[in-house]
């Protein structure tokens, strides 16, 4: 055959996907999930007409599809009012997905792609999602209340990087040979096979960007089960991959409420699955995985303190902890809500947090100036109203100007609408340590401290905090880089930051969602 003629596609009358075409690389483990008949395709309601924008449906096979399934309100935070309805994934269509992206994986044009030509598919849509940054960072801006300017300033530029550097290091083959012993070996990555996807609402931009970036550059195809606070957003990314030149069936996306999710991962037809959110939602994803022996890689929140030892720059320190502990209202899994101190350089620390803290005002986030947007829903906003009078009745003191007793928690919003989700950052000092506001995480913009006299004190108090409480980061703050390698020595953290606070940090590791091959052979 000609380098020029092409090998015409055979499309089965009936779904078969063991009829392969000659010269492809097949996996071997058989298909593990029956072949379900597609989801009909129906029009819109006439009530999901009258939202002002059409039903969305779940994005599968390259197209958004709607089988006319119940659906649930994608609501703005912002002013409460239903943006559109989203059609819920049925167990049909779990099914059909899940045959969807296996049929990609064992029959369509990804296994054959070389790691050279997936990682073109990664660099257009890293490019894509910084031409699309504006229309992204809007839909965020409505579907989760994240402020326009964090999207476009810190999300969505680390989801692009994220997702060139997997390009550029991802599916890597490593060569070795001995010569003496006239020995070739060579460890070449093969996919895992179906990845399920479950991210929540915090970052979806960076964790999709993430996630999926691995899973293909490992070879895999994707079954994505967003946070229903977040559908509208994924379902636009979805569309983006497929813009960028992402084959059909290699990324699916399912919208749904928790069950759906649980479905995928104790789903036969699901090879490895990827999660993000709460610990206890990853211990239970990680109970029903093992029944099969999938492996879970798990990125969670939990809490992210900040020590601050007595050499400290304090104006520094309060700057960057100020926002990572207020950016996008501190719901960020990683956000910081704890902070110690030492007491040489407590007042000036506390009076500056003070200050940043009473600066922000509660605004729309879709507009260029906000810098603090509403919490995702009523129900999360009243639950930070009561943590910060829980810290207050356990001897916890407000810094900074307190407001008058005449005024709601509630009362430097900027419009009427946000009276319901919008809560304004709190800076809370020396609230009773047993308090379960102070050693547990929280999600809002409530930022607590302590302060301790001497440095065996607070070297003390921050390992006991990451050895009893689940800490994925903690930020150290001192001048002397030998003291914060010595305090690092003592947390039981997973990454620790010296002069610096990340609410945006990301772990999701590749190598779970690869087998490795290794061949060796004698050398001629």
């Amino acid at each position: 055959m000609s380098p020029s003629t092409k090998r015409p596609r055979k499309e089965p009358s009936a779904p078969k996907p063991h009829d392969l075409k000659p010269g492809v690389a097949v996996r071997r483990a058989p298909l593990q999930c029956p072949v379900p008949e597609a989801p009909v395709v129906v029009e819109p309601s006439s009530a999901s007409r009258a939202l002002g924008e059409r039903r969305k449906g779940c994005w599968i096979d390259g197209t958004e599809r709607d089988a006319g399934h119940a659906g649930f309100p994608a609501t703005c935070p912002t002013t409460g009012k239903v943006l559109t309805e989203v059609a819920e994934a049925s167990d049909a269509e779990i099914d059909h997905a899940v045959f969807v992206a296996r049929r990609a994986l064992e029959c369509g044009a990804w296994p054959g792609m070389t790691p050279s030509r997936r990682a073109q598919c990664l660099f257009r849509f890293a490019s894509l999602l910084e031409l699309r940054a504006g229309e992204l960072a809007r839909i965020e801006a409505q579907d989760t209340g994240r402020p326009v300017t964090q999207t476009l300033n810190h999300e969505l530029p680390r989801a692009a990087a994220v997702v060139r550097q997997l390009a550029r290091s991802g599916g890597a083959t490593v060569h070795s040979s001995d010569a003496g012993r006239g020995v070739w070996s060579t460890v070449r990555p093969r996919p895992r096979g179906v990845v399920a996807v479950i991210v929540s609402w915090q970052s979806v931009l960076l964790d999709l960007a993430s996630a999926w970036g691995s899973a293909w550059m490992t070879g895999c195809t994707v079954v994505t089960k967003p946070a229903p606070e977040a559908s509208l957003l994924a379902l636009r990314l979805a569309a983006v991959a497929a813009e960028a030149g992402v084959p059909d069936g290699v990324l699916n996306v399912l919208p749904g409420p928790a069950e759906c999710g649980q479905k995928l991962v104790e789903h036969a037809g699901v090879d490895a699955v990827v999660f993000t959110g709460r610990p206890n939602t990853a211990m239970q994803a990680r109970a029903a995985a093992a029944v099969s022996g999938k492996p879970v890689i798990a990125d969670v929140g939990g809490l992210c303190p900040a020590v601050v030892l007595d050499d400290a720059e304090t104006d520094r320190a309060a700057d960057a902890i100020a926002a990572a502990s207020f950016a996008f209202a501190g719901q960020l899994r990683r956000a910081v809500s704890r902070v110690l101190v030492s007491a040489a350089v407590a007042e000036p620390l506390l009076l500056r947090l003070g200050e940043l803290a009473d600066a922000y005002t509660v605004g729309n986030p879709a507009e260029t100036g906000c810098r603090l947007g509403p919490m995702i829903d009523a129900a999360r906003a009243e639950h930070a109203r009561w943590i910060t009078q829980r810290c207050l009745g356990h001897g916890g003191r407000r810094v900074g100007p307190a407001p008058r007793e005449d005024d709601p928690p509630n009362a430097r919003v900027a419009a009427d609408a946000l009276r319901d989700t919008g809560v304004h950052p709190v800076v809370i000092d020396s609230a009773d340590r047993t308090c379960p506001a102070v050693c547990r995480p929280i999600v809002g913009p409530i930022l607590t401290l302590t302060v301790h006299d001497t440095a065996a004190d607070l070297a003390a108090a921050a390992q006991a905090l990451t050895s009893e409480q689940l800490c994925p980061s903690v930020s150290v703050w001192t001048r002397d880089l030998g003291a914060g390698h010595r305090m690092a020595d003592l947390l039981e953290a997973d990454h620790v930051l010296l002069n610096a606070a990340d609410p945006y940090d990301t772990d999701i590791d590749a190598t779970p969602l690869q087998r490795s091959q290794r061949l060796s052979a004698l050398l001629p």
